[in-house]
């Protein structure tokens, strides 16, 4: 065999009373080793730990093994869920110095073991090296294994040291230390072997070796003379005399923390995404790291190539699992098929499989990204970056490519694979997210409010653009039209936010002035209130930039509202069944130019404009204050201040009036929400 020198070892062994009196048989040092006599020389957890990082990586590789030599053989009996699980998540149990450790393995990479104990969790990085050795990482923590299974257990070097991890000392088992015949048992079944008593004869390179009984009991033989067996082969069985001989394991408690505290390490989500999409296992859920994901987006390259790579990695995958299921082809033959095509290289085809067989949680990963999209575009309230589906110039890896493939998958689930929702959430992220840069939606929706005939400007009826009529994905672009340098189109953008802004009330008496440098709208909306009809007026104005909000505020541009302030309003009820005519109901609009952040440059994430947002609204509370009193005489009970940000969704902040102090206040449940 292999000549081994545990320099480690040595002094413990030189100074052992049995050596230096030459007492030593050839099963000494085996039995030192079973009954644990020489301490290793690092730390217990140390050992238990690179012990079952060693034997994890040798599973996952033997499992491997055995599935590439299956599938070169044309079985596949071992592509299942459950057998290809145990490829990525499994537990493994240690027994060492009494107790037993019992992990959970998971692989959250190709090379990233995470092992947990308890409420003990450890990330370690596990890379074979050329001669074969492991070089392991855990947080600043570098080392170098190697590993034996013998006979007797695992041989463990962990750097200069070697430790001997033995299998569970049983000593009601009496097992072979060399390999040999069989010669003959010294002893008739069922008589009684004192310990320390020859009880058998091998032969053994040309040699006559006795071994003796480790305890005292009745022996039952387990093999016949002549036989042929192997170190660590079972030979016999004692029933023993004292049955308390045999060793108890306790379940190891209490915190496994060999390294200390080691600070946790926090991926990118897009790295974690991709892991998860590769078929490994994470501590958290995919639809979490996908919110995490876009959080984290810095620029708007980032968050396409994100994405796009997210929906390619996910489409190489499945895409002829997808096609067989269109094509009805039976899953043994695409399984097959692939095999064929992947022969010289399995393990990728394995863990293609891998992945496939954890088809749910992709999908999750997968649905929780289009839902992202969907949300923050087709709501009209965007609050995060969400990359541009149409990239014209790179058009075969734009993200609406990948979108529309998705939206083609199967409906139909069978063996190979469930894909209805998943094509369902492609199919509404293309209806209701616009495929064009921004200017170009900009251009299109100017040419469609040229396009309305003013009759349905002075009604209201805006149908023609159906995306308005649910809150839709224009609006945004409606606030950009109304600070348009074309006073006509601006007109008829006036006209058409104000109809969509008083629905479904009945409006009448539109009046679109231009008042100095400021542009505004006076309207009358009409409101069922206690089983009448109440007026309430609006006004709308348009101010070149934010910094002209006390300028704009005057008697001439309220004047409409001043003067229609006043008891003919009509009653209100108040509380308990009283009847007022003062209380301030009107509406003032106020947008803020075209661009109300003009200092912020990066537009990426909605909320990147908060401190900005922050420094207006107290200046807009201040303005009010200065107002108040015209604000009184105008009825004005709210104020909504739009603060456009192209090309994101525009900002909003309403403003309330307190009855009992009388001082304006932002409505905070209010802001950011489309008003009405």
């Amino acid at each position: 065999g292999d000549i081994r020198h545990p320099v480690d070892y040595l002094v413990d062994l030189l100074q052992m009373e049995a050596f230096k009196e030459n007492t030593i048989d050839t099963s000494w040092l085996d039995k030192l080793i079973a009954e644990k006599l020489i301490a290793p020389s690092r730390g217990t957890l140390d050992v238990v730990f690179f012990a079952t990082v060693y034997r994890a990586y040798e599973l996952v590789k033997k499992r491997t093994q055995e599935l590439v030599a299956s599938l070169q053989k044309g079985q596949l009996v071992l592509l299942g869920k459950n057998d290809t699980d145990t490829l990525i998540s499994f537990p493994l149990a240690i027994v060492f110095g009494g107790h037993k450790y019992s992990f959970q393995v998971m692989r959250s990479r190709a090379d990233t073991f995470v092992f947990s104990i308890g409420s003990s969790k450890i990330r370690a990085k596990v890379r074979e090296q050329p001669d074969g050795s492991l070089f392991v990482n855990v947080g600043n923590t570098n080392q170098v294994l190697k590993g034996m299974e013998e006979a007797l257990g695992l041989r463990l070097m962990i750097g200069a040291n070697t430790v001997m991890l033995p299998e569970v000392y049983d000593p009601s088992e009496l097992r072979s230390d060399v390999n040999g015949k069989v010669v003959r048992y010294l002893h008739d079944e069922g008589a009684e072997v004192a310990k320390g008593e020859p009880y058998i004869e091998l032969e053994a390179m040309k040699m006559i070796m006795a071994l003796k009984s480790t305890e005292t009991g009745k022996i039952m033989h387990a093999k016949s003379a002549g036989s042929i067996v192997s170190a660590g082969e079972l030979l016999a069985q004692l029933q023993l005399k004292d049955p308390s001989k045999v060793q108890k394991i306790e379940p190891f408690e209490g915190t496994f923390n060999p390294f200390g505290d080691v600070a946790e390490e926090v991926d990118p989500a897009t790295e974690d995404l991709g892991a998860l999409l590769d078929g490994y296992e994470l501590n958290c859920r995919g639809p979490l790291l996908v919110e995490r994901m876009f959080e984290e987006f810095a620029n708007p390259e980032v968050a396409a190539e994100s994405v796009r790579g997210l929906l390619e990695k996910y489409l190489a995958n499945e895409r002829p699992f997808a096609a067989s299921i269109l094509s009805k082809q039976p899953y043994d033959a695409l399984l097959r098929e692939l095999i064929t095509e992947g022969k010289d290289a399995l393990e990728k085809v394995i863990m293609m499989i891998v992945a496939h067989n954890r088809l749910s949680e992709r999908n999750e990963v997968i649905m929780a990204s289009l839902r992202q999209m969907v949300a923050a575009e087709g709501s009209g309230m965007s609050c995060m970056y969400v990359p541009d589906m149409h990239v014209e110039e790179d058009m075969d890896s734009a993200v609406f490519t990948k979108v529309t493939e998705i939206s083609q998958m199967p409906t139909v689930a069978s063996q190979a694979g469930d894909y209805g929702n998943v094509r369902y959430l492609a199919q509404q992220l293309l209806d209701v997210v616009p495929s064009e840069p921004h200017e170009a939606r900009v251009r299109a929706f100017r040419a469609e409010i040229e396009k309305l005939e003013d009759a349905a400007l002075v009604s209201g009826e805006t149908n023609d653009l159906g995306s308005l009529q649910d809150g839709g994905l224009d609006l945004e672009l409606m606030v950009e039209l109304l600070s348009d340098e074309d006073s006509k189109v601006q007109e008829r953008a006036i006209r058409t936010y104000v109809g969509w802004l008083g629905k479904p009330y009945v409006m009448s008496e539109l009046t679109v002035e231009k008042q100095n440098e400021f542009r505004t709208a006076v309207w009358t909306q009409h409101y069922p209130v206690a089983q009448t009809v109440h007026n309430r007026r609006g006004s709308l104005m348009i101010l070149p930039e934010l910094g002209r909000l006390d300028a704009a505020i005057t008697e001439q541009t309220l004047g409409a509202l001043i003067s229609s302030h006043s008891a003919a309003l009509g009653p209100m009820v108040a509380e308990a069944g009283a009847v007022r005519s003062d209380v301030p109901l009107n509406l003032l609009h106020v947008v803020a130019g075209k661009d109300a952040f003009p200092g912020v440059q990066d537009r990426t994430l909605f909320y990147n404009t908060d401190e900005e947002m922050a420094v207006i609204l107290k200046q807009c509370t201040e303005a009010f204050a200065r107002k108040a009193e015209l604000l009184r005489a105008a009825g004005v009970g709210e104020i909504c201040v739009v603060l456009p940000q192209p090309p994101r969704h525009p900002r909003f902040a309403m403003f309330i009036i307190s009855p009992e102090v009388e001082e304006w206040s932002e409505n905070r449940l209010s802001r950011d929400m489309w008003p009405s």
